[in-house]
């Protein structure tokens, strides 16, 4: 699961790299095969907040973490989303 992680971790930083600070994504927390992340910033709900998410779904492919959104849950201050890994079996 180390492996996995780091892979997480370096896609986010290069995500916020090029997205903040219209969209920041912060690791909440991580399972065998899932993690959550919160979406924060100044984007606008009503226009294309989603593409912000699929974007980092994405990029997540580029680091061999082939993912689905599984839950989406808006919040006043954000979004919270829960992808899983997909099985490359």
């Amino acid at each position: 699961m180390g492996f996995f992680k780091e892979k997480l971790h370096t896609a986010l930083q290069e995500y916020n790299k090029y997205r903040a600070p219209e969209a920041i994504a912060e690791l909440v927390q991580v399972g065998d095969n899932w993690f959550t992340v919160f979406f924060k910033g100044s984007f606008c709900y009503s226009c294309g907040v989603y593409d912000y998410i699929d974007d980092l779904r994405v990029l997540l492919e580029d680091f061999e973490l082939k993912t689905c959104i599984e839950h989406l849950e808006e919040r006043d201050e954000g979004i919270l989303v829960t992808f899983t890994v997909e099985d490359e079996s």
